[in-house]
């Protein structure tokens, strides 16, 4: 298989971001959390749109990947997340980078 060549390659946009909760938060709940808000506001069809993945998170702040074009969908997505397995929370956008090493530098 070939690799794409960068002028074909879809931009994307590291964001970084930070829970309040009372709790920490395992990693796999929530990415699972997020999938149901994505799935919930803007269907499969959107999921699929957005090319979201959890590049990492410590139960306090994370670090996830999406295409450029989508950023403001994510935020909205990210709006949406009240709770996670019972426990009541808040996520906040901390900042948006253009790189991995930038957004790591910058925002956590």
């Amino acid at each position: 298989m070939k690799v794409l060549p960068p002028t074909l390659r879809d931009s994307v946009r590291y964001m970084a971001f930070e829970v309040i909760s009372d709790k920490i938060i395992n990693a796999r709940d929530m990415k699972n959390e997020i999938l149901s808000a994505t799935t919930s506001l803007l269907g499969d069809v959107g999921l699929t749109g957005l090319g979201f993945e959890l590049i990492s998170f410590d139960g306090q702040k994370g670090l996830l990947r999406c295409r450029r074009s989508h950023t403001e969908d994510v935020r909205s997505v990210l709006a949406t997340i009240f709770n996670v397995k019972m426990y009541r929370l808040s996520v906040r956008v901390v900042g948006v980078s253009g790189t991995l090493a930038g957004a790591k530098e910058k925002y956590l």
